[in-house]
């Protein structure tokens, strides 16, 4: 099993663990609404662990990740 082969298993055994236990998988799960996401991804931006993140990023990109995880 490569490295790519291995994270995929380890994710999938993961959400297969987190469905198991009923824990929610998504923003909306938790109430998060749509329409609230680009607050979401401003918020992000004034976060200290953002300067530490090896990968820089801007709320576009974060607005994509949190759409993606709505």
């Amino acid at each position: 099993m490569n490295d790519k082969e291995a994270a995929t298993a380890a994710v999938n055994a993961m959400s297969d663990f987190l469905k198991r236990i009923a824990h929610p998988q998504r923003l909306r799960d938790v109430g998060v609404p749509a329409d609230g996401l680009e607050a979401c991804a401003a918020a992000i931006l004034g976060e200290p662990s953002i300067l530490t993140n090896p990968r820089p990023g801007d709320a576009a990109e974060g607005l994509k990740m949190f759409q993606e995880a709505w």
